[in-house]
């Protein structure tokens, strides 16, 4: 009876240990549920804050395995919007065409989605046609993604200027989908524009009111005759003020005016809007490049103008004076400014040459022009590298940089420049050039500058060498404590002022300190704090001495840390200061038994 009872319960014991090993998956599983929405809520919250690199790195860190497939394609979506905010392109694109083998279908086509939108604005319509063509041949696509990637074929051959191949694919999707959307006659727009069939894009484009439309059916009313060029002008430059908040449309405007200028033989008008136009810094778009302008349309411009100004005025090709004193009596800057581009390449003198550079980049920038004259020196074909703009418009340019934050761009421009402008100080601009060379990264060519000065020796007034110092303070934290020792040793030598000799000792200190030279370090530290203070009692003095004590100890002369520390009790007040150091006082013990162990 007992062991047929004992029977007939253990069935019932199995049921209750299966309930609580249920149970305890279940809760597990909504632990790392939980665990990942946490983790990728986090993410979120440092994408938000302005920090997309940590939220990289804890979603790489947090993202789990590809056999989690719903989980992991979760934390990858949340990778590519990451870098699509960043306009990382060429990172979505290797990471689409790296993807592990076995994912879900609904989330290849959307990572070839966002793949193929990456190729086109990186300018990679060959690459993004690869992308698309999967996501139009996979017959379980849904008929409005195909339609999508359809019209982005269109696009991507009007970008690579192959006007029949996008002809022909607009007319395939016209057969098969018979589109009447807003959306899509633009884009029908575009590619008649683009073959030369002007009253049909005008035609296709009747009846929209929105601003893009608007521009694009003036330019086809313009180009099929049905509108006059001033009338256009006119038109364009009242919807350029008025999408004022909105660049592109603005930028599409200007370009528009342009042509309606160039085509009614306005050359102020037309250089006004392609000034404007390039001030924008505008990438192509599918419109822009409609009506094709760049830096050496505005060259151009500049140079017809001048040509014909000088006609008019029956100015001699070579009488560099004469134009030059010429633009003194003009009304309109336009005409100013074409004279000095045409001086800029056509004047007989060097001489005139630069000037005109010169005052061509000084009349753009104090108008506020100052994109304009970026893209004019940056952006042309006239100049093969930045060094050969002239120097003037270089030092101008770079400071423009370093103002934006653009290092890369000032560093560039600044390179090679050993003479500084008229009215600079020689030593400030080497000094200037050494700090925008180590914010670029190039520490060689900085460390180089920055000897040459002290090799020169000349204008080493204390006033200098503490702007000097400043810079060492750059390298250090660039992690350049070796070279910037090497300097300071020698910034110390041709130091006259003790109190500056003093602070000198301490940065070489720090270096020493950074290059785990720890006893060098307390060495130089001490050195310091008593150089004009024989106690070192002051408040540098006791700075110098706490950092010394630091070092010993990390060399394992406990003793003497030991012995510093307590002398500086001595000078010390402040209750908190007093705490610090018999803590360290306290730590050193450790030190000492670790040593001991040893």
């Amino acid at each position: 009876m007992i062991n047929s009872k004992i029977n007939s319960v253990q069935p019932c014991t199995k049921n209750i240990s299966l309930y609580f090993v249920l149970a305890v998956f279940t809760l597990l599983s909504v632990f790392v549920v939980s665990a990942h929405a946490d983790d990728l809520a986090r993410i979120s919250s440092l994408t938000r804050g302005g920090a997309p690199g940590l939220a990289l790195r804890l979603l790489n860190k947090a993202q789990p395995p590809v056999t989690n497939r719903k989980k992991w394609t979760a934390f990858e979506k949340r990778r590519f919007l990451i870098l699509k905010s960043q306009a990382e392109w060429q990172n979505i694109i290797d990471r689409v065409q790296s993807l592990p083998e076995g994912l879900p279908d609904d989330f290849l086509r959307w990572a070839y989605a966002q793949a193929a939108h990456a190729s086109m604005q990186s300018n990679q319509a060959a690459q993004a046609r690869i992308f698309l063509r999967k996501l139009i041949w996979d017959h379980k696509n849904s008929g409005n993604n195909r339609a999508w990637a359809r019209r982005l074929v269109i696009r991507s051959y009007l970008m690579q200027n192959k006007t029949e191949d996008a002809l022909v694919a607009l007319q395939r999707y016209l057969q098969d989908y018979k589109p009447r959307g807003v959306s899509w006659r633009l884009l029908h727009a575009a590619v008649l524009l683009q073959v030369k069939k002007n009253k049909d894009a005008f035609a296709v484009l009747s009846g929209i009111q929105i601003y893009r439309g608007r521009i694009l059916r003036l330019l086809a009313g313009m180009r099929a005759n049905i509108y006059q060029a001033n009338v256009v002008m006119i038109r364009a430059g009242n919807i350029a003020q008025r999408v004022s908040s909105k660049p592109e449309l603005q930028g599409l405007a200007w370009h528009l005016l342009a042509e309606a200028a160039r085509r009614n033989n306005n050359p102020v008008s037309y250089i006004q809007a392609l000034e404007s136009a390039l001030a924008l810094e505008l990438k192509p778009n599918l419109y822009t490049r409609l009506i094709p302008l760049n830096a050496d349309t505005l060259w151009q411009a500049y140079l017809e103008y001048a040509e014909r100004i000088g006609n008019d005025l029956g100015l001699l090709v070579g009488d560099d004076d004469g134009w030059l004193e010429k633009t003194k009596s003009f009304d309109k800057p336009e005409k100013s400014r074409a004279f000095y581009a045409f001086l800029a390449f056509r004047a007989q003198n060097k001489t005139a040459k630069e000037a005109a550079h010169q005052l061509l980049s000084d009349d753009l920038f104090n108008k506020g022009h100052v994109n304009t004259l970026i893209a004019l020196y940056t952006k042309s074909k006239k100049f093969t590298g930045l060094n050969e703009v002239p120097a003037t418009v270089r030092f101008r340019l770079a400071n423009v940089a370093l103002q934006r934050y653009d290092i890369k761009l000032a560093a560039t421009l600044m390179k090679g420049l050993s003479a500084p402008p008229e009215g600079k100080d020689r030593n400030l601009w080497l000094l200037h050039q050494a700090r925008i060379l180590i914010y670029a990264g190039d520490y060689p060519a900085a460390v180089k500058l920055l000897a040459n000065i002290l090799d020169q020796g000349k204008g080493l007034t204390d006033k200098f060498l503490s702007r000097y110092v400043q810079v060492m303070f750059d390298l250090q934290i660039a992690g350049k404590n070796k070279e910037a020792f090497d300097l300071l040793q020698r910034t110390y030598s041709v130091t006259r002022n003790r109190s500056s000799k003093r602070e000198v000792l301490f940065w070489m200190a720090d270096s020493q300190y950074a290059l785990r030279d720890y006893v060098q370090a307390a060495e130089l530290y001490l050195r310091s704090a008593t150089l004009t203070a024989p106690g070192g009692g002051d408040i540098w003095g006791q700075t110098a001495r706490f950092k010394a004590a630091e070092a010993l100890g990390k060399a394992g002369l406990v003793r003497d840390a030991r012995s510093v520390y307590l002398k500086l009790l001595k000078y010390t007040h402040d209750a908190k200061r007093r705490a610090i150091i018999e803590r360290n006082i306290q730590q050193l013990w450790l030190y000492e038994k670790n040593s001991t162990r040893k």
